[in-house]
């Protein structure tokens, strides 16, 4: 069970549409992360917490670099373009968060 102003790790599932990562709790509970993105794990600090979901502030992005590159040139994909267009999402999705 979740706690307020606890941290935790979350494997981040969706995107919300305001563009916040959404993740499931170990009790099922959904966690609203704003700045991570889908497939991302991250370490997140609970500061909001009701019966029907809980907010998290996103303190830490545990990304496996190796993989994501791996999966990229398996992809036939450019993993730079790949993790730069990422940092820029996530540096527009946290600069509009205050405005959403």
């Amino acid at each position: 069970m979740l706690e307020l102003n606890k941290q935790y790790n979350f494997k981040i599932k969706d995107v919300g549409m305001n563009f916040e990562g959404i993740a499931k709790s170990d009790d099922g509970l959904t966690v609203f992360v704003p700045g991570a993105l889908k497939d991302e794990e991250v370490n997140a600090k609970i500061i909001k917490l009701n019966k029907n979901y809980a907010l998290g502030d996103l303190k830490e992005i545990k990304e496996d670099m190796e993989q994501t590159m791996k999966l990229s040139i398996a992809m036939n994909d450019n993993p730079i373009k790949n993790t730069i267009g990422q940092r820029l999402i996530r540096a527009v999705v946290r600069a509009l968060s205050p405005m959403l």
